[in-house]
């Protein structure tokens, strides 16, 4: 039903525009004329407006298509303002007005929203203040785009593990009480997942001895060390079935 008003709105929109560039478009004419222009030079000047709508229109489309293949849209400037559009992420950014130099990045939307990520995220302020200080918009849209992609898929993957298991965040560190009596305490860089999670701590209770956790621990880091435990959830299966061994 949304789907089908916004259908309808962008119909009534390019309705608008279409009379609104009729009207222009007389209106070039009339001004030539009025200003002592052959009726012949006016018909060229409408032909020559005529002609640059008509390049006006192919840009917007093409700014189209290039925004469904990038993921990215580019919202209209409101002074010295505009909004950049992505899945994950929204965010306004701000120009001086004189120099036109980058000033200020605010997040307004996205799925980042969902899970809490703001402006007063810690990495977050670090690429605002890094996009600003190198007065680079490019850069906010790469750094916060594949922030909030890997902020999105760990938030997920928590949310998945919690349904299994006891699991606690704070910051980076992640701690999970495996049913086998083992708590699993691993960090995970601000990068994740294009960086596997390290493992910090196992440690065990209802029996387990220290040996077997510092074996369990060895055998974990030889296989992060190959590039074989990607994520959580591999890791924390890795080690459910090397205790068991």
């Amino acid at each position: 039903h949304g789907v089908k008003k916004n259908n309808q709105a962008e119909e009534k929109l390019a309705s608008l525009e279409k009379e609104l560039h009729q009207l222009q478009y007389d209106k070039s004419g009339a001004e030539a004329i009025c200003f002592g222009v052959s009726e012949e030079a006016a018909t060229v000047v409408k032909q020559e407006y005529k002609a640059n709508i008509a390049m006006i229109a192919w840009s917007k489309q093409i700014n189209s298509t290039l925004c469904k293949f990038s993921g990215v849209a580019i919202g209209a400037f409101e002074g010295n303002t505009f909004v950049v559009n992505t899945n994950e992420i929204s965010f306004r950014l701000k120009f001086g007005n004189k120099n036109y130099k980058l000033v200020d990045v605010q997040i307004t939307g996205g799925e980042v929203k969902k899970y809490g990520l703001n402006d007063e995220v810690d990495m977050i302020k670090l690429i605002k203040d890094e996009g600003v200080r190198r007065n680079d918009p490019s850069f906010v849209l790469r750094e916060l785009r594949c922030f909030s992609q890997g902020y999105i898929a760990l938030m997920k993957e928590l949310s998945d593990l919690k349904s299994k298991y006891p699991l606690t965040r704070v910051n980076n560190e992640i701690v999970v009480t495996l049913p086998e009596g083992i708590v699993v305490t691993l960090f995970v860089d601000n990068d994740y997942p294009r960086s596997s999670p390290r493992l910090l701590t196992l440690d065990g209770f209802n029996g387990w001895k220290q040996r077997d956790m510092e074996r369990v621990k060895a055998r974990c880091a030889d296989e992060i060390e190959k590039e074989t435990l990607k994520t959580i959830k591999d890791t924390l299966s890795f080690v459910s079935g090397a205790i068991s061994l």
